[in-house]
């Protein structure tokens, strides 16, 4: 009744567009720019995860809407979140439409062979604290749950290669294995499923090379998506978030069989 009264009296914003993905392709830094925006308003936090875990998508849109800020006192200012895995799961595109058929979506896309690295030792560092596997875990449940427990054995998912070639014979069987490193990566059909839902004109596609070697270009290409002002991003903080440098690299044979890989899959983008 209390929460039902507060939706009444003090309504929240409700988002103008979703940051939906890709998982490592730079969403942190792409959030941090955006609310710096004059006309955008923050959140109450990144990724809401609402769209595609069921037990969050169970709770409402009440639930969901508390996490954005009061209507009144942002007047003439728009929100958003950013949450990655909408765009790899089969579920979140049609429950975004059925939230609202006019929602606009930016997908921001990284190489995929360099993001499937990039969340394997993004692993490697998770796997470091235990306790923080375990908040995941339930966060997540089901195959990622499974995975997260797994990551706390020393002699599992320890070499890239290992872990590509591991997938992909699961692939060739028609089968998925958490966490998806090589799946993850498939954005043809991932863009694909948005489609079915949203016209071209309501998806912006930006890729995370640009945003890196022209931000303040690419930033102003997804204003003007948005509908928002122009301004000078030189006089905002444009440093990168969760940028990561790793020791190891790709084996040749790897990358190789990751290119062909992609290279059938991804024809169209």
């Amino acid at each position: 009744m209390i929460h039902t009264l507060k939706q009444k009296i003090w309504p929240s914003l409700s988002p103008a567009f979703l940051v939906a993905g890709a998982q490592k392709a730079g969403t942190t830094t792409l959030f941090h720019y955006l609310i710096q925006h004059p006309q955008i308003v923050a959140p109450r936090k990144k990724e809401i995860d609402y769209f595609w875990l069921d037990h969050y998508y169970e709770k409402g849109e009440h639930w969901y809407l508390d996490h954005f800020p009061a209507a009144f006192s942002h007047k003439n200012k728009i929100t958003f979140e950013a949450t990655p895995h909408y765009l790899f799961s089969k579920k979140a595109a049609e429950r975004i439409y059925k939230f609202n058929k006019n929602i606009k979506i930016i997908l921001l896309l990284r190489d995929p062979v360099e993001r499937a690295f990039s969340q394997f030792q993004m692993y490697q560092r998770k796997r470091k604290d235990k306790s923080a596997l375990d908040i995941s875990g339930e966060k997540y449940g089901g195959e990622l749950q499974v995975f997260f427990e797994q990551l706390k054995s020393p002699d599992f998912f320890r070499d890239f290669d290992e872990a590509i070639q591991r997938e992909w014979a699961a692939i060739q069987k028609g089968e998925m294995l958490a966490p998806y490193l090589i799946a993850q990566g498939f954005y043809y059909q991932q863009i694909d499923n948005y489609l079915k839902y949203f016209p071209k004109e309501q998806i912006r596609i930006v890729y995370n090379k640009n945003l890196k070697s022209k931000p303040e270009e690419t930033l102003n290409d997804i204003m003007q998506f948005l509908k928002l002002k122009k301004i000078n991003w030189k006089n905002f903080d444009l440093k990168k978030y969760n940028e990561g440098k790793y020791e190891e690299t790709i084996s040749t044979e790897i990358r190789k069989l990751l290119e062909n890989i992609y290279e059938k899959y991804n024809t169209r983008y």
